[in-house]
């Protein structure tokens, strides 16, 4: 199966062309696109992958995007171009989350770790992930928005036993003090082709029609436009 996999998420993104097969997985080729290029670059990107590696999109067998949490207009842009591909060629498409991707360069069966990234706004995205023998991919138990003093509480208070793991050196440091906190390299876009392998290997897909980001936080469009309601999303109750 030749995949393509999208990731417009974060601060570093890029699109990957790769071939699951019953003997492995191979990375075909790899682009990056750094954050505020996304609209100008993805479509490019995605014709100079296929033409380089002499792939047609007719022979795409199937799709995979990074849902999210991230950045709106990258997220937006990812998503309906990923769409797009999909219901035209009638392919499968596999989302994965960022926090996934993250908590994957870490866990180890029988584990739980807490994957971290930067938010922006001196808040933080963050999920707690569990992994077993049993199954090729972590399960999410939660993710929310937070503070850094807010996620290191919650995860005093909920899961001391996690380790924290996170690309980013920042966080790193305002972690310390908990068991672990580790730093991870940042996920590009071949692991997350990878982790889609597995998902599209196994049948589990998401509906082309339903899919939507999972921006976690609201666009400050939304926020302002509220004159009541609930909060804003943030950490889970204890």
């Amino acid at each position: 199966m030749v995949i393509l996999a999208i990731d417009t998420s974060g601060k570093r993104g890029g699109v990957a062309l790769a071939r699951g097969h019953a003997a492995g997985f191979t990375v075909i080729g790899e682009r990056s696109i750094e954050s505020g290029w996304y609209s100008a670059r993805l479509m490019p990107s995605i014709t100079e992958l296929l033409r380089d590696a002499d792939v047609h999109k007719e022979q795409l067998e199937g799709f995979v995007v990074a849902s999210g949490p991230g950045a709106f207009t990258g997220l937006r842009v990812g998503i309906a171009t990923v769409k797009a591909l999909a219901e035209a060629l009638r392919r499968p498409l596999a989302a994965i989350s960022a926090l996934e991707l993250v908590a994957s360069k870490a866990l180890r069966p029988g584990e739980r770790v807490v994957a971290a990234l930067d938010a922006g706004r001196k808040e933080v995205y963050a999920g707690l992930y569990a992994a077993s023998a049993e199954q090729e991919w972590p399960t999410c138990n939660t993710e929310f928005l937070a503070s850094l003093d807010e996620l290191k509480r919650w995860v005093e208070t909920n899961c001391p036993d996690a380790a924290v793991v996170t690309p980013d050196e920042a966080i790193v440091t305002a972690m310390r003090g908990l068991g672990s906190a580790t730093q991870v390299p940042y996920p590009g876009a071949a692991d997350l082709a990878a982790a889609g392998w597995r998902r599209l290997r196994a049948g589990i897909t998401a509906p082309v029609a339903e899919l939507d980001a999972n921006y976690i936080r609201r666009s400050d469009a939304e926020i302002f436009s509220l004159t009541a309601g609930p909060p804003r999303p943030g950490v889970p109750s204890r």
